[in-house]
């Protein structure tokens, strides 16, 4: 399985450095973090200096890599293959935190994808040696817990794994990580005999994302999932004949799929759980 899924990565890399879903000579920072961190998990040592050329190129004169996904991936990209930017990005990733400290916005204008983008800007900051103000943590802490709930999960619609995934990281980097007592329970809400983790509690939500996020969120808790073999047959029927991942059973494989997969196989096939 992890054979397949390594040429699945390696057939989308391109010509010019970079991979592309598509198999096209088209590259792009998503696309090339996603195979190079699913790489990295399967042990797979990827040194492409046409890659680092094509992720260095995408910074300007200014430092900045663009908006804050294209800079989160190409960032992060880099630290994998242990290359700096060009030039220091750390006043460009100081400026790219400023629009998500805004909250004067009604509850129902949130976007869901905002823990998501709250965790890529706050990684983003130790990665290119950055440090919190405290008035920025105290934001950000606020921020994050505008939609926390009784249950211990976070989400925009109620708590979701997902986005407890993302709020709890985005937490643990600004050093003011969720209470143990609360994120537990709800991780345990989600379990499901047959599926391994649901979405949310008393649905039968079993994306893949759903899945790595409840096994990523046993790992970071030092908790066994309560259904492991579950949880992998899961995250196997996702496999396509292609080699990669997909969000379900029946579905297209694509770059990040295969490393939400990849990253859940490795904490649950590596035992990183207490006996």
């Amino acid at each position: 399985m992890r054979h397949q899924a390594a040429t699945y990565i390696l057939e989308r890399a391109c010509a010019r450095g970079g991979f592309c879903f598509y198999r096209l000579d088209e590259p792009s920072p998503r696309d090339t973090y996603f195979a190079l961190a699913g790489l990295n998990l399967l042990n797979f040592l990827h040194s492409d200096e046409k890659t680092v050329g094509y992720l260095r190129s995408l910074q300007d004169e200014n430092g900045s890599f663009g908006p804050l996904s294209r800079s989160y991936f190409a960032i992060s990209a880099l630290r994998l293959l242990v290359s700096p930017p060009r030039q220091d990005p750390g006043k460009a990733v100081r400026e790219l935190m400023a629009p998500l400290l805004e909250s004067h916005h009604p509850a129902r204008e949130f976007p869901a994808r905002r823990y998501r983008d709250l965790l890529r800007a706050c990684a983003l900051f130790p990665a290119t040696g950055q440090a919190f103000d405290p008035a920025v943590v105290d934001q950000l802490d606020a921020a994050l817990h505008r939609f926390a709930h009784p249950d211990g999960g976070f989400g925009i619609n109620g708590s979701s794994l997902d986005e407890t995934l993302a709020a709890a990281e985005a937490l643990r980097i600004i050093e003011r990580p969720p209470a143990r007592k609360g994120l537990i329970p709800f991780v345990r809400s989600c379990e499901d005999a047959t599926l391994g983790f649901t979405g949310k509690p008393g649905t039968s939500l079993s994306y893949l994302e759903y899945l790595s996020s409840g096994v990523s969120l046993c790992a970071r808790l030092d908790i066994t999932p309560t259904y492991p073999d579950a949880c992998r047959d899961s995250i196997r029927r996702c496999q396509q004949a292609t080699g990669g991942f997909a969000r379900a059973e029946t579905g297209i494989a694509t770059l990040e799929n295969t490393f939400q997969a990849l990253r859940a196989l490795a904490h649950l096939d590596d035992g990183k759980y207490p006996q």
